[in-house]
C-alpha cells in the first residue's frame, strides 16, 4: 500500500510510524524547511532547543514505545516543581509528593469544587481512556450538566487557583472557554509525571525521518478525488511546480482549519464541523542567562488571568539558567494579534517573573521565540459529533483526517488518535498499484496553501 501523510507535526510523525508499521510505502508531507512541527526546533546561541512539547508523561504508552524503536530513550525525570502566585505570594507544588501535597493545596477550597475534582481525577486514574478528549464517561457527565464549561461547574477561586493553570497551559484557553467534556484530557495531563530526552526531541525526530520518505517545503494544494475516493494529492514544491502524487490512501494530520481546507471542495459539511474547532494563539521565548534563575524546589511559576504571561519554568530539569516563557490566555492575545516587538515582550516577561525569582535582563546572554497562531487546541464545541462525523465520512473514502482535535493535545493522545485512524485506513484501503507520479502544471492564479503540522505552529 501507498500512502501520502499531509503535516508533519507530531500527529502527521505518528500516522507515518504507524502506517510503516503495518507495511505501507509512506510519503511524509511537509509545508516547512523541518519535521516536528509545534515541537519547532530552534538554536539558542549554538545550541539546539525546542520552542514546543518536550515533556514526557510516564503514562505516555505509544509515544513511548516510537522513541525506544528509534533507540532514542535517554529518558531523563523532569517531574513538576511548580508554584503559583496566590495573593501575590509563591504556594509551591512538588508533585513526587504525590495525593497528600495535592491535597494540602487543595483543601481551603469548596467541598463541591473538591468533591467533583477528586471524582474525576479517581475516574481517570481507575479508567485511563477517559483521560483523552473524547471520553464518554466526560460526555456523558457534561451531556446531564447542559453542556457546561468548566467554569459553570467549579466556582470561581477554583477555577483561578487550579483549572486555570490546566487549560491555559494544554489549550490556551480560560476556564470558560473549556468544555467539560474535554476535561478527562487534562485531567490526564495534570496527573502523570514527566520525563525529557537528555538528547533532545531534535534528536528523536531526525532518527523518525530516516524512517520513510520526507518531503519538505512542500504544500498540498489540494486532495485527487475520483469517483468520492482519494486517489492521491496535489502538491506545489519550493520552486513552484506543481505535482499530482497518487496514493492508495491518505492521512491528513493538519490542524483542524488546514484539513478543513482541504476537505471543503469533497465534503462542504465534514470542512464546516472541523472548520468550527478552536485554536488560540501562543508566543513562546526561551531565554538563557549567565547565572541560575530558578532553584531545584521551584522550577515554574504560574501567574493569573490578569497577565499576559501565563508561566514562566526552567526549560531542564538542570538547566535552570534557561527559562521558557509562555504568552497564552485571554490577556495575552491582544500582544501576540499585533505581533508586538519580541524585546518588549521578554522585558514584560522578566517584569512578571523578577518579584519572585532573580531574573535580570543584564544578565540576559540568547534568546529566541516564536508566535504559534493557529497555536493550541481548545477543541469543537461537541468533539463527540465531530469524532463521529470524522470516522464514518463517505464523501472521502480512502482518507482519515487525524490531529490534536480529536483525542487532545499532548502527544500521547495525538499517538492514540494517529494509531486509531491509521489502522481503519489499513484495513480499508485499496492495494490497487497507484498510477505514476504526473507532472502537472502550475496554477494561473495561486490558491491559498495549506499549512502543515508546523501551524507556523510548529
Amino acid at each position: 500500500m501507498k500512502a501520502i501523510v499531509v503535516g508533519g507535526g507530531i500527529s502527521g510523525i505518528a500516522a507515518s510510524y504507524y502506517l510503516r508499521e503495518a507495511g505501507a510505502d509512506v510519503t511524509l508531507i511537509e509545508a516547512g524547511r523541518q519535521l516536528g512541527g509545534r515541537l519547532a526546533f530552534a538554536r539558542l546561541g549554538d545550541r539546539p532547543i525546542s520552542l514546543g512539547g518536550k515533556n514526557i508523561g510516564s503514562r505516555y504508552t505509544e509515544f513511548r514505545k516510537f522513541c525506544r524503536a528509534l533507540g532514542v530513550d535517554d529518558f531523563e525525570y523532569f517531574g513538576i516543581n511548580t508554584s503559583r502566585v496566590v495573593n501575590g505570594r509563591l504556594v509551591a507544588f512538588d508533585q513526587r509528593k504525590g495525593w497528600r501535597a495535592l491535597y494540602q493545596l487543595l483543601a481551603s477550597n469548596a467541598p463541591r469544587d473538591l468533591w467533583r475534582f477528586f471524582r474525576f481525577a479517581q475516574r481517570i486514574r481507575r479508567h485511563p481512556d477517559d483521560g483523552f478528549a473524547d471520553s464518554p464517561f466526560f460526555h456523558a457527565v457534561s451531556a446531564r450538566h447542559d453542556r457546561p464549561v468548566l467554569r459553570d461547574l467549579f466556582g470561581a477561586r477554583f477555577c483561578r487557583d487550579w483549572i486555570r493553570p490546566m487549560v491555559v497551559r494544554m489549550n490556551g484557553a480560560e476556564s470558560d472557554e473549556v468544555y467539560l467534556s474535554t476535561f478527562g484530557s487534562n485531567l490526564r495531563v495534570a496527573l502523570d509525571s514527566y520525563d525529557q530526552l537528555s538528547s533532545g526531541m531534535e534528536r528523536l525526530i531526525e532518527a523518525f525521518a530516516t524512517t520513510v520518505s520526507v518531503r519538505l517545503n512542500t504544500r498540498v494544494r489540494a486532495l485527487e478525488v475520483e469517483d468520492r475516493r482519494v486517489r492521491g494529492v496535489i502538491v506545489d514544491d519550493a520552486g513552484g511546480h506543481s505535482q499530482r502524487l497518487a496514493a492508495d490512501a491518505v492521512c491528513v494530520a493538519l490542524p483542524a482549519p488546514f484539513a478543513a481546507e482541504l476537505a471543503q471542495p469533497h465534503a462542504a459539511e465534514l470542512a464546516a464541523r472541523l472548520a468550527q474547532v478552536r485554536y488560540f494563539p501562543v508566543h513562546v521565548i526561551v531565554a538563557h542567562y549567565r547565572r541560575p534563575v530558578f532553584r531545584p524546589e521551584i522550577r515554574a511559576v504560574l501567574f493569573d488571568e490578569s497577565h499576559a504571561l501565563s508561566n514562566a519554568g526552567a526549560y531542564g530539569a538542570n538547566d535552570l539558567a534557561t527559562v521558557r516563557y509562555t504568552f497564552s490566555g485571554r490577556a495575552a492575545r491582544p500582544l501576540i494579534v499585533q505581533r508586538i516587538d519580541n524585546e518588549a515582550l521578554i522585558s514584560l516577561a522578566e517584569q512578571t517573573l523578577s518579584p519572585y525569582m532573580p531574573v535580570d535582563r543584564r544578565d540576559r546572554l540568547h534568546v529566541t521565540a516564536h508566535t504559534f497562531d493557529p497555536g493550541l487546541c481548545a477543541f469543537a464545541p461537541d468533539i463527540e459529533a465531530l469524532n463521529r462525523a470524522l470516522d464514518t465520512q463517505s464523501a472521502l473514502a480512502g482518507a482519515v483526517f487525524t490531529g490534536d482535535y480529536r483525542k487532545g493535545a499532548s502527544m500521547e493522545a495525538c499517538f492514540v488518535a494517529a494509531r486509531a485512524c491509521t489502522a481503519r485506513l489499513a484495513a480499508g484501503a485499496v492495494h490497487a498499484a497507484p498510477q505514476d507520479t504526473i507532472r502537472v502544471p502550475a496554477p494561473a492564479a495561486p490558491s491559498a496553501a495549506v499549512g502543515s503540522g508546523k501551524t507556523n505552529p510548529g
